[in-house]
């Protein structure tokens, strides 16, 4: 990705320079979740790239760079224009609309009062997504039939120089699955299955899927 766009935020440590953005997809650039200070122009890598796994958000926000420069388009656009229409989804965004006020979920906090809800105006491919669960599943079923996006997608079900094994044993996760981009994959008789969870502060996302061969 440094041959497309350098990043002057940790252009102090070489080692940056061989991020891919396959290695984004699976969480191995070496980035932290999250930089300490958000606010800060300065980031710090925590292992080498490709070394192991490690979630992180700042590595999608680099990608959403490189895309918008190989492009020329905002990432909101390209999206729109390659994946959310193309699919069929419309109720969806990486920035607030204002029919979304209609038809959003609150936020909560462990004693059950509502808080108020962050409406991005800014896309961040890391988090600012805002769609429907019937919206979504069109997504995960482009996924699992391998229709409706670029012909060249293809899931990786074990990255490069790691293990599952390995990987379980970290995350504590069943033998089932494998690590995938952006998605756990994996097998089970005839059936091929993954799942994607996350979490951003007040929310929490599970969404699951089987296509029997």
């Amino acid at each position: 990705m440094y041959e497309y766009l350098p990043y002057p935020d940790v252009a102090s440590d070489e080692r940056y320079k061989k991020i891919t953005a396959r290695l984004v997809l699976s969480h191995r650039t070496g980035f932290p979740n999250w930089r300490r200070n958000r606010r800060s122009s300065e980031l710090s890598m925590r292992f080498a790239p490709n070394e192991r796994f490690g979630y992180s958000g700042e590595g999608f926000v680099y990608l959403q760079k490189v895309v918008e420069k190989i492009t020329g388009q905002l990432i909101n656009d390209f999206m729109e224009e390659r994946v959310l229409k193309p699919l069929g989804m419309t109720h969806r965004g990486y920035v607030w609309k204002p029919f979304f006020d209609a038809n959003v979920a609150q936020p909560h906090n462990e004693e059950g009062k509502a808080e108020q809800k962050g409406k991005p105006q800014q896309a961040n491919m890391a988090y600012s997504l805002h769609t429907t669960a019937n919206d979504y599943a069109r997504f995960v079923t482009a996924l699992l039939n391998s229709t409706g996006l670029n012909k060249y997608y293809k899931p990786n079900a074990q990255p490069p120089g790691s293990t599952a094994q390995t990987f379980f044993q970290l995350r504590h996760v069943g033998p089932l699955f494998l690590l995938g981009i952006r998605h756990w994959l994996g097998t089970n008789a005839h059936r091929h299955l993954f799942l994607a969870l996350g979490r951003q502060r007040r929310f929490q996302m599970f969404y699951y899927g089987k296509r029997d061969s």
